[in-house]
């Protein structure tokens, strides 16, 4: 399984496909130990460089649409509504009176600021406009000759974000959850 590349795989991997020569830039943010050389213990560091790479990864991108096109949020009846369901799926808690008030005058900003993005919830959700992996010609999915490995999924759709969809994202990269257990 390639770990690094789309479309991205949605299993887990105990190995994982490494091209030694081109090291994948999440391995290098994140510490990935040098393939070509034994290593019995690996250095642990926090830096900015890494919480900019998810914020500005198609991953996440794909998490946060993901997220909002789930029934308990399509189907809520209201935008404060909206914002429990968020909170419950993304924190696992009911969010606060100001919480909802804040989300709610945020995405109305949005809109206001960009019409253009003010779908429905729900409308174009993370489905539309994606295209099915189909090996080409010499390229086989799992690495036959030679090639290098590819997943079979689907691609990260690369539209900009609707306003619930940036402050989804905004939720996503909050300490709240970044040390839930």
């Amino acid at each position: 399984m390639n770990l690094t590349e789309e479309p991205y795989s949605n299993r887990r991997s105990v190995y994982g496909y490494i091209d030694r020569g081109n090291l994948p830039e999440l391995m290098s943010q994140f510490d990935f130990s040098d393939p070509d050389m034994a290593n019995s213990r690996r250095t642990s560091t926090i830096v900015p460089q890494q919480a900019l790479f998810f914020m500005n990864s198609p991953m996440s991108v794909d998490v946060v649409r993901k997220l909002t096109s789930r029934p308990e949020f399509k189907n809520a009846p209201d935008d404060a509504g909206r914002v429990r369901a968020i909170y419950e799926v993304i924190y696992q808690r009911v969010p606060r009176a100001e919480e909802v008030q804040f989300a709610i005058d945020y995405v109305t900003a949005e809109k206001s600021a960009a019409p253009s993005l003010a779908a429905k919830p729900g409308q174009d959700g993370p489905m539309a406009g994606r295209k099915q992996f189909k090996p080409q010609a010499g390229n086989k999915p799992y690495g036959g000759d030679r090639s290098a490995i590819r997943n079979d999924g689907e691609f990260v759709e690369r539209k900009p974000l609707t306003p619930w969809e940036l402050y989804t994202q905004a939720l996503l990269f909050t300490n709240e959850l970044a040390y839930v257990n």
